[in-house]
């Protein structure tokens, strides 16, 4: 079996949450990452999203959530079932397709802000979500205020860091009450 599989062992399984990269950076970005790991479900990643994380200090944070047992990566010692998976979108990187075969092989929710990948996954029948229903898990939680919540959505679109649809943002703005 080329990737260890944990998820359908235990019995009595939480929510398994796979990230890609973005998700992460996001996370990182915003010095929120370790409420990713206070919504109540499983995270999980791969080490081809692991591979992704550039800046020594970005590694370093979420190294310390795998040290503490939160963060799952899973090792993949033969990359040849993740380039045989058959995807439509022939541009995703090993690092995206990593994640969508871990997903399918869980079937977990694939946390991924990356169009493409999103929808490979729904049409795998697998659940996906992006940062904004992330962070509507951490204001429904109590991890963050949806005000700021509100302002780090924004911040990661107004800093170019990637886009997110403003009309998106406001339908959780309304949902959080700060807007009509």
């Amino acid at each position: 079996m080329p990737v260890k599989s944990w998820a359908n062992s235990a019995k009595t399984l939480k929510t398994l949450l796979v990230t890609d990269t973005n998700i992460l950076i996001d996370l990182l970005t915003a010095n929120l990452e370790g409420m990713l790991f206070q919504i109540g479900a499983e995270i999980c990643t791969t080490d081809f999203v692991m591979g992704e994380l550039t800046q020594t200090d970005e590694r370093t944070r979420m190294e310390k959530f795998v040290e503490a047992g939160l963060l799952r990566v899973m090792s993949f010692e033969d990359v040849e079932p993740i380039l045989a998976l058959p995807v439509k979108r022939a541009k995703l990187k090993i690092a995206d397709r990593s994640a969508l075969f871990v997903a399918i092989q869980e079937q977990a929710i694939l946390l991924t802000g990356d169009n493409p990948l999103k929808q490979e996954s729904l049409e795998n029948g697998l659940e996906a979500h992006g940062s904004i229903w992330l962070f509507d898990k951490f204001v429904v939680k109590g991890l963050i205020t949806p005000s700021s919540a509100y302002q780090v959505l924004e911040n990661i679109t107004t800093t170019g860091q990637r886009w997110i649809k403003k009309e998106l943002i406001d339908g959780f703005a309304v949902k959080w009450n700060l807007k009509k």
